[in-house]
């Protein structure tokens, strides 16, 4: 049978931009995202973060859902930090340089 196409409409956002996740500093980049599961279900994120100017201080990462909880890990999964956590925002101090990852784990709904 042939294909058909019909048009459909869709409501039109006025918002310029959006984002799931948004860092507060300029100067530091969180790349390689990917999805943390237990027992099938999505419970989190780990980001690979970097700084990339020198700078230390504390970032905030806000998300699209509130947080539970937020650690910075070593390569094997190991606590190196724990973040401070309040509703959709991670506060997370960072290093001159520094290259680390950083797992949030999302609150119950």
């Amino acid at each position: 049978s042939p294909e058909i196409a019909a048009p459909i409409s869709f409501p039109v956002s006025q918002a310029r931009s959006a984002w799931l996740f948004h860092i507060d500093a300029r100067h530091v980049l969180a790349c390689d995202w990917q999805p943390l599961h237990e027992d099938g279900k999505l419970v989190g994120v780990r980001a690979k973060v970097v700084e990339q100017e020198g700078r230390s201080g504390t970032i905030k990462l806000r998300g699209f859902r509130s947080f539970e909880s937020a650690r910075k890990i070593d390569g094997r999964g190991q606590t190196i930090e724990p973040c401070s956590v309040e509703r959709d925002t991670i506060a997370m101090r960072v290093c001159p340089f520094e290259f680390v990852e950083l797992e949030a784990r999302f609150a119950a709904r």
